[in-house]
């Protein structure tokens, strides 16, 4: 008895009914014996069928789509196309989720990859500023006899050096053809309201300029009787310097003062100053008074009024009406009564 074998039953009685019909020799016997055969064939036949059946409905059964196939798919997104292409008609669910977790992985795989290539660009450009900055930064050699920095200078106490340089840059700043420093005179006087005044005398003698260092260490620009503020803190770049023979001829003791001045600090104007020289700045004074009446139309009056000096520091040329222009421009900023 074979119990491994499902039809051994059906097997065995289809043996014993060939047998029978082997061994008799009756007609009717066989014939009745090869009925039955027959009919026990065709029910081992159905019963073979029936189980295949089951079986292959029982298979067909297992397509539930689980996350153990997409899972398989993420992992072996390769596995996962094979399946979807073998199961989509199948087991579309099985099929499905295979296909899904190849896509996964491979829209993964591609974002991460741009992302790397992103930050891999981000921190080549940060590399390069770095080196770009470390290479442009300037390498600073201080001096012991340097100016003081910025903002370790106090404005409310200042050698007449610095009083002159302060002036004298703000001078150059706004007016860009002012003349050398050795060409004035800085008259500095203190108040009864501890405070600078400060007149830049021309080599003709006039006053070119005017300036006040108040009490709080604040600079004005005087004009006309009227203050205006120019800046409250020490803005003179270190590298600035007045003229060689100007330093020389004022230059006073170190130490600093609330200022306390005394007239012995007054740099002297060049004694050997020529009458022609002196003739030759007034002549272009006067042509460039000349041509702002008659191109600007401005105040005769009161440019015959401004100093050579001051007119000349504010000249920008005169070969395009541009340069004219910006001419009238500056002389208006510091006098503007001269439009009419």
């Amino acid at each position: 008895m074979n119990n491994t074998n499902p039809y051994w039953r059906e097997e065995s009685r289809i043996y014993n009914l060939e047998y029978e019909i082997a061994k008799t020799d009756d007609p009717e016997k066989r014939q009745r014996l090869e009925a039955l055969l027959e009919k026990e064939r065709q029910a081992l036949y159905q019963k073979m069928n029936y189980n295949r059946s089951r079986r292959e409905l029982e298979q067909d059964n297992d397509d539930s789509g689980s996350f153990g196939w997409w899972l398989l798919g993420l992992l072996l997104p390769v596995v996962g196309l094979i399946l979807w292409i073998v199961w989509h008609r199948k087991k579309p669910n099985n099929a499905h989720a295979s296909i899904w977790g190849a896509i996964t992985s491979v829209v993964t795989g591609i974002a991460l990859v741009i992302i790397a290539f992103f930050v891999g660009l981000r921190i080549t450009d940060m590399s390069f500023d770095a080196i770009k900055n470390n290479s442009a930064a300037p390498t600073t050699i201080v001096s012991s006899q340097s100016e003081p920095k910025s903002e370790e200078v106090n404005t409310k106490k200042l050698s007449q050096e610095q009083v002159k340089k302060w002036v004298y840059y703000h001078m150059k700043k706004d007016f860009p053809n002012v003349h050398s420093a050795n060409s004035y005179t800085f008259d500095i006087q203190s108040n009864q309201d501890k405070e600078l005044d400060i007149k830049v005398i021309s080599s003709s003698g006039t006053t070119a300029f005017d300036y006040l260092i108040d009490s709080k260490g604040n600079l004005y620009q005087i004009s006309n009787g009227q203050k205006f503020f120019i800046t409250n803190k020490w803005d003179v770049p270190e590298n600035f310097m007045l003229d060689e023979s100007t330093q020389t001829a004022t230059k006073q003791s170190s130490i600093s003062h609330d200022y306390n001045l005394d007239k012995t600090g007054n740099s002297s104007s060049s004694e050997n100053q020529t009458e022609t020289s002196v003739n030759l700045i007034h002549e272009q004074a006067a042509q460039i008074r000349t041509i702002m009446v008659q191109n600007q139309n401005l105040d005769p009056n009161i440019l015959n009024n401004i100093p050579d000096e001051e007119i000349l520091a504010a000249n920008a040329g005169n070969a395009t009406n541009s340069q004219i222009a910006e001419t009238a421009q500056n002389l208006i900023n510091k006098y503007p009564a001269l439009k009419k």
